[in-house]
């Protein structure tokens, strides 16, 4: 495990578990209000970053009139399901980020 920060110009700092199956970050986000696993945690929350940009799976950004596209990932103790964003992520320290 480690630190990441995301999102700039005042980067979240997250400690997270690195799972080399995956290339995506998958954080609870500020809007998870009423699963106690995202109440437990820090949450992220793309308002507060400049850099933070909606996306749709395939990494087109989403229409205003269209629905946005939701991830679902299934894991042997339960689901994540969410919204997709891009942001920046640095691992490590947040020095790196000036």
């Amino acid at each position: 495990f480690g630190k990441i920060f995301v999102g700039a110009p005042e980067p979240q700092e997250f400690s997270v578990v690195f799972d080399t199956g995956s290339g995506h970050v998958l954080l609870p986000s500020a809007k998870c209000m009423d699963k106690v696993s995202c109440l437990n945690h820090r949450r992220y929350s793309a308002e507060l970053s400049a850099s933070a940009q909606d996306v749709n799976s395939d990494g087109s950004h989403p229409t205003a009139s269209a629905e946005r596209d939701r991830a679902s990932i299934a894991y042997g103790t339960g689901e994540v399901v969410g919204e997709l964003v891009s942001d920046v992520v640095c691992v490590g320290s947040q020095g790196a980020f000036e």
